[in-house]
């Protein structure tokens, strides 16, 4: 039995569905979100890269009068320049990598879920105070490894100096 900080006495029964609740599945709902997220994020953008990449040559294509030739290479520029702003924005926001990273920690957790749920793999024989802790240490080992793998991915990259 635990006490909790309102001298309220709970069963590991308790105790166990709040780790669930208020962890497990809250992960699973936070990196399942994130990963949702920054895919459509990436998608979007490689779209929008690619329509306005496309929009470049068919531009410059364009039979126009002289006096519009102008216009041409304007709007021409403006695009390649879009094209530069996003592709930049997309390497340096890191959504692709977000995305996979996401989604695999999020995956990782649910089978963690449905293996301590179905009692197989690690959690086969063992008794419920063992699979708790179990549990407990396996997840969160993974999501301090996302942690870790997070902040490599996002680590600042170092000006290369000329001696």
């Amino acid at each position: 039995m635990n006490v909790t900080g309102a001298g309220v006495i709970m069963g590991n029964d308790e105790s166990e569905h709040n780790y669930f609740s208020d962890r497990l599945v809250d992960q699973i709902r936070w990196y399942s979100g994130k990963a949702r997220d920054n895919k459509k994020k990436f998608y979007l953008l490689q779209a929008v890269i690619i329509v306005l990449a496309g929009s470049i040559t068919i531009v410059n294509a364009l039979r126009v009068s002289d006096n519009l030739l102008g216009y041409v290479s304007i709007v021409s520029s403006i695009l390649g320049g879009t094209v530069v702003i996003i592709t930049a924005l997309v390497q340096m926001f890191k959504y692709q990598e977000n995305w996979i990273l996401y989604r695999t920690t999020s995956e990782l957790l649910k089978k963690e879920k449905y293996y301590y749920l179905n009692d197989v793999g690690p959690y086969s024989e063992l008794n419920a105070e063992q699979k708790k802790k179990l549990l407990v240490e396996r997840v969160e080992t993974v999501v301090s490894a996302e942690t870790s793998k997070y902040f490599t991915v996002h680590k600042p990259e170092k000006a290369i100096t000329k001696s």
